[in-house]
């Protein structure tokens, strides 16, 4: 019995079958080696070659990265500019005024008086509209537009105008650089238009255009003087009109006299109540529970702050 069977593959190719026994040891010739494929869940292993070579292929984002940061990135819109949330205010308030006096003149009979009101609105909305075109003229003209053709269009359309343009940035021009000149050269050339923006008392844009500056030569003197003196301008500016204290606003309720503490970062557009202002009822926090504060105007309390203000 063979107790012990080992398969020797030698460099010649031959094989030999071994026992317990020296003397029954024989030797098997002309034996082929074989290939043997495992089919395993992940493909085949070939035995003779278990470990074959594999190409790994390197994307070169050095090279990538060079060409994007080649690429210079310019601005469209001004992203100092704030928009004109006054003009949108105004354009929606006009049309619910107009809305209520159409609803009202609708169902008038034709007189003397009715007639008397009709010429008088006429002449109201004649004013109106050239105040609204002439306004504007002045967004079209911070924002860098077509101020002839905003203002036929307001003329027209005043109110769908302002919104529009309320709601638009302010658009960039492209500097006027040169690709001909030096960067040395376009800096005074931007230095310049800064300058002009500065006498505007467009100080924002007026900055924005030293930076530009600046960035193209570090040592301009008169983009580092428009910079200096804009930023001062709008650093008093902002520090006049911010609010330094809390604008307290009373409500009176079913439950008593609440007082809603508005902080000054909200104060931009008046007492517009917010989720998490204070709420106090007879100095002390208020309780927990829905207040009624105007007509239509509700506000839950929690932990005395606004947690909710429901539509009704």
């Amino acid at each position: 019995k063979i107790s012990h069977l080992s398969i020797i593959q030698g460099v010649s190719g031959l094989s030999c079958v071994t026992t317990d026994k020296p003397a029954e040891r024989k030797a098997i010739t002309n034996i082929e080696p074989k290939v043997v494929n495992l089919n395993l869940s992940l493909g085949k292993i070939n035995l003779t070659n278990p470990f074959p070579k594999i190409e790994i292929r390197r994307t070169d984002k050095t090279k990538n990265s060079k060409r994007n940061t080649q690429k210079k990135k310019t601005l469209k819109f001004d992203p100092t500019y704030e928009k004109e949330g006054d003009a949108i205010a105004t354009a929606i308030l006009m049309m619910i005024v107009y809305l209520i006096v159409y609803a009202i003149t609708k169902n008038l009979e034709e007189n003397e008086e009715t007639a008397t009101f009709i010429a008088i609105s006429s002449v109201i909305s004649l004013i109106l509209r050239i105040l609204f075109t002439n306004w504007a003229t002045r967004i079209a003209d911070r924002q860098n537009r077509d101020k002839a053709g905003w203002g036929v269009f307001t003329f027209f359309f005043p109110l769908i105008s302002l919104i529009i343009l309320g709601s638009q940035k302010r658009l960039l021009h492209n500097f006027g650089i040169n690709e001909t000149k030096t960067d040395t050269e376009n800096s005074e050339h931007i230095a310049k238009q800064a300058t002009v923006f500065f006498e505007k008392s467009r100080y924002k844009t007026a900055l924005f255009y030293a930076e530009k500056a600046l960035e193209l030569n570090s040592e301009n003197e008169l983009a580092k003087y428009i910079k200096e003196k804009a930023d001062e301008i709008i650093s008093k500016k902002v520090a006049e009109t911010e609010p330094k204290t809390d604008l307290i606003v009373s409500y009176e309720t079913l439950k008593g006299i609440i007082t809603v503490h508005i902080p000054p970062k909200d104060q931009k557009y008046g007492y517009i109540l917010k989720l998490g202002h204070y709420v106090y009822l007879e100095g002390k926090p208020a309780p927990d529970g829905r207040y009624k504060i105007s007509y239509l105007e509700h506000i839950i309390v929690k932990d005395g702050k606004i947690e909710k203000i429901p539509m009704f």
